[in-house]
């Protein structure tokens, strides 16, 4: 899952089925959230895509990491679903994010990820990785 910086947008990402990226709005995602006080939940069950990561305003260098699970992603009888835990550096404040969703029209096997930046025009930075492990 995403390693970035310098992007103050959300990363989100989408499923493959038979090598097509599927973009329509079968996809729901919640996630509760802290910036060091209180917690903030929030929850879409028609957007065209699940959120897996978060990265920091644009004009500074916080780091943001993401560490998360594609659950049952070759299950043909289970909906795809994932499980995420974000952190960023928000001026020494920290910012901690717990994410998860799932697709909700069809059953995997998944073979093909996208992963991309929720605003208008952005991109991500060099040095962004996006690794993936334990893929069969």
């Amino acid at each position: 899952f995403p390693s970035h910086d310098r992007q103050a947008q959300n990363v989100h990402m989408r499923f493959g089925f038979s090598n097509v990226i599927d973009s329509s709005t079968n996809y729901s995602w919640f996630e509760q959230f802290s910036e060091g006080v209180g917690v903030t939940y929030a929850t879409d069950h028609t957007p065209s895509f699940i959120k897996v990561g978060y990265a920091e305003n644009a004009s500074t260098s916080y780091a943001g990491v993401t560490y998360g699970k594609i659950l049952d992603y070759t299950n043909t009888n289970k909906r795809p679903s994932t499980s995420l835990l974000n952190a960023a550096d928000n001026n020494g404040a920290g910012y901690i994010l717990n994410r998860g969703g799932y697709f909700r029209n069809g059953y995997g096997p998944i073979n093909a990820l996208d992963f991309f930046l929720g605003g208008s025009g952005a991109t991500f930075t060099t040095n962004t990785r996006i690794s993936l492990y334990g893929v069969k």
